[in-house]
């Protein structure tokens, strides 16, 4: 687990979150026609760490939807301005988080 990776991410999450940006989190998940699984355009309520169990998690709360990230599941980078969250369980999901 890389925590320095998690933290990069969750700086930038809130740094866009404390600036005012929407945030446009798209997942593809076994993704086969180039379109996201999930598409969400909104402003976050919420964006926060939690350790639970010695597991970092990130939590992004917008007033329809809940996302979580924990770091026993996914890696982190950061892609331009753009954090990227990979799952460790197969090599075909992917989250995106964009900032408008």
């Amino acid at each position: 687990m890389k925590i320095k990776d998690y933290l990069a991410s969750y700086d930038i999450l809130k740094h866009h979150f404390n600036e005012g940006y929407k945030f446009s989190i798209e997942v593809y998940h076994h993704d086969h026609n180039g379109e996201p699984y999930i598409s969400v355009e909104a402003y976050p309520e919420l964006v926060r760490p939690e350790h639970v169990d010695g597991n970092l998690i990130i939590l992004i709360h917008t007033k329809e939807n809940a996302f979580t990230f924990s770091a026993e599941n996914y890696n982190t980078n950061l892609s331009g301005d753009a954090v990227v969250f990979s799952s460790k369980k197969d090599d075909e999901t992917h989250v995106f988080i964009n900032f408008v």
